[in-house]
């Protein structure tokens, strides 16, 4: 208690004639009320209010937690592993165009772990422009999946536009 001030029991006995008042009483500045407070809370200790029981359980809470700590670290290194075999697959995410002369390399060559979605198309027709944007948002979204466009007629020989749109799909080269 700040030097000099009374607390409410101390003024009710003055009030009633049990005690003198207290000549130095006066108004605590903020400082004084501040810096008591400061050193107030620093000695306090809450395991000095707890029982020997509650002592005895917050120390069994203490050794679940190293249980919890080994389940989280073994939590934690599989789910870095799983990250990793993500990370280390092949990312594309957009819709590549090709040709003819690339579809080896970009279709029947691609990594084993990947599908291949081919789109092939004509400008023309409305169904494949519509298709096409449906596929940049897919590839945007998968990008493990690889997303490819091809117009119709420069992959296969006399592609019949009636066929449009026409989506091939490959796993590890594979039809």
């Amino acid at each position: 208690m700040a030097q000099g001030v009374t607390t409410e029991w101390e003024d009710m006995q003055v009030k009633m004639g049990n005690w003198k008042p207290n000549p130095v009483a006066k108004e605590p500045d903020s400082e004084q009320v501040y810096t008591e407070t400061v050193e107030r809370n620093e000695l306090y200790d809450p395991k000095l209010l707890m029982s020997n029981k509650q002592l005895e359980e917050m120390a069994e809470d203490d050794l679940d937690f190293d249980d919890e700590d080994e389940f989280m670290k073994e939590w934690r290194e599989k789910r870095m592993r799983e990250v990793a075999v993500e990370a280390a697959k092949p990312k594309f995410g957009s819709v590549y165009e090709i040709n003819k002369p690339e579809w080896d390399y970009h279709v029947t060559k691609a990594p084993a772990e990947s599908n291949v979605i081919i789109h092939l198309y004509q400008e023309y027709v409305v169904e494949c422009k519509v298709l096409n944007e449906i596929m940049d948002q897919l590839a945007a979204k998968h990008k493990n999946t690889k997303f490819i466009k091809c117009i119709a007629t420069k992959a296969v020989e006399n592609f019949q536009d009636q066929d449009l749109p026409a989506l091939i799909f490959y796993k590890g080269g594979e039809l």
